[in-house]
């Protein structure tokens, strides 16, 4: 659960930071769409080490 809301608040500071840097909302979809696939990626290759 922590992890969830510490996600949200970072993507939330990042949107926020783009808002106010006046990056187009189609550049801030792909900034949030590759933290998310980095995320998940790195929680992946986290669990693989874990297992092993």
């Amino acid at each position: 659960m922590f992890g969830t809301i510490l996600g949200l608040l970072i993507v939330g500071v990042l949107n926020n930071g783009m808002t106010l840097m006046n990056i187009n909302s189609t550049w801030q979809q792909v900034a949030a769409g590759t933290l998310l696939i980095l995320a998940v990626s790195f929680d992946q290759i986290r669990q693989r080490f874990i297992r092993s």
